[in-house]
């Protein structure tokens, strides 16, 4: 940005220079002379990305957005230095062209081709999603929670360049037989579906490693299609609770209608281990003043409705058999047919973050603890402002639009 403006100041003064100076033809010294012609197109090309840049075009029209950058950024490097006095083709165009040759071999030599084996959906009662790619879609050992990037175009297609890859975090581990993706779908936006080959680009990882490592106390809470990123990491540490380094590991998981839990029924199986705690909380969306002290899902002044977990009433709450301490109806283990997998169910009431995370945070370990959101905007703010308040580690991604 700050680029940019340095870069619209220097145009925007020469105009006005040659403007005023009586002696100087506009027209001949911006127009006529090459260079002073190139410097105007790049004028033109930098007021364009401001305005594609406003946050209501990022995030409605994304693809023009990242078309418009892709091509800009591509065109600055080589008239930039058509431009630019005294030249500067050595090192920078040089330089520039080397990244962009980089970044194009990377492109090409990690990206492989995949078609969907399974797609498992509801649309009935949920835009929750689950997904099967073959185990070949990634490498053979990642990191968990890490993230792939689906183009549906070939190699060979100019609009594979162009346009933006979509993004997916890999609900499974390593050593599982597929690669789960848990997707909320979205009206008019790119959908996997199954018959079609898809071009997966990339794959990157965002956990910290001390969070791998070296974590003790480990809390995650996630919001709908946010277990795809919570559901591995838990399961990783799980298998570490065995041998005495995990000792608190806890995974909420808030949903805004209990259809949306059939995704963990076509996951890569998993046991839960005794000595760690899977809870579901599938609630109703709460009136203006019943909010939590602190931590509720206002967030900074904002409402939490997000689009990804506006949360609604549920009316079927036959198969829960007990209230819990805050009155909610509890489904426990033995009656779920997601018994394997989750502790409890929650109907009717949302994260409490004192109460439900009693247990927690202790002082004597807080270089070790962890807190891990993911989900949307709000649900990620309140855990940063929890984190910060209880002097704790966080890892957290924003799933949106």
């Amino acid at each position: 940005r700050f680029i940019t403006i340095v870069s619209m100041a220097h145009g925007i003064g020469f105009l006005v220079k040659w403007s005023l100076d009586p002696k100087v033809s506009l027209f001949a010294k911006s127009i006529k002379k090459t260079r002073n012609f190139v410097g105007l197109i790049l004028f033109g090309i930098l007021s364009l990305l401001i305005i594609v840049s406003l946050k209501p075009i990022r995030r409605y029209r994304y693809k023009w957005f990242y078309s418009i950058h892709n091509v800009a950024a591509w065109s600055m490097c080589f008239l930039t230095a058509i431009h630019a006095r005294p030249g500067v083709t050595i090192p920078y165009l040089l330089i520039n062209i080397a990244l962009l040759s980089v970044h194009m071999i990377s492109s090409i030599a990690f990206a492989r081709r995949a078609g969907v084996l399974a797609k498992a959906a509801d649309y009935t009662k949920t835009d929750l999603v689950h997904i099967s790619l073959p185990r070949a879609s990634m490498p053979d050992t990642f990191v968990p929670g890490s993230h792939l990037r689906i183009s549906p175009y070939r190699k060979i297609n100019p609009l594979y360049w162009i346009l933006p890859s979509h993004p997916y975090t890999v609900a499974s581990l390593p050593q599982d037989p597929v690669v789960d993706l848990i997707i909320r779908e979205h009206k008019y936006k790119f959908k996997l579906e199954i018959g079609c080959e898809y071009t997966v680009v990339n794959s990157y990882n965002s956990i910290p490693r001390d969070l791998i490592e070296s974590s003790t106390r480990v809390a995650l809470v996630c919001g709908g299609s946010g277990i795809s990123f919570a559901l591995p990491l838990f399961k990783h540490l799980a298998s570490h609770t065995t041998d005495s380094r995990i000792r608190y590991l806890k995974l909420v998981w808030l949903v805004r209608d209990k259809s949306d839990l059939h995704v963990l029924e076509h996951c890569s199986d998993f046991q839960l281990p005794a000595s760690s705690t899977f809870e579901i909380f599938v609630t109703k969306t709460v009136p203006e003043d019943d909010v939590t002290q602190g931590y509720s899902m206002v967030a900074s002044g904002n409402r939490f409705d997000d689009a990804e977990l506006e949360l609604e009433f549920m009316g079927d709450v036959g198969d829960a058999d007990e209230l819990d301490e805050n009155g909610a109806l509890v489904q426990n283990k033995g009656k779920s047919l997601l018994s394997k997998h989750v502790s409890s169910i929650h109907y009717g009431r949302r994260l409490d973050w004192f109460t439900d995370l009693s247990q927690f945070v202790e002082s004597q370990e807080l270089d070790t603890t962890w807190l891990v959101t993911c989900g949307p905007e709000g649900l990620v703010q309140a855990g940063k402002q929890y984190a910060f308040d209880n002097k704790i580690k966080l890892a957290s991604e924003v799933y949106a639009l």
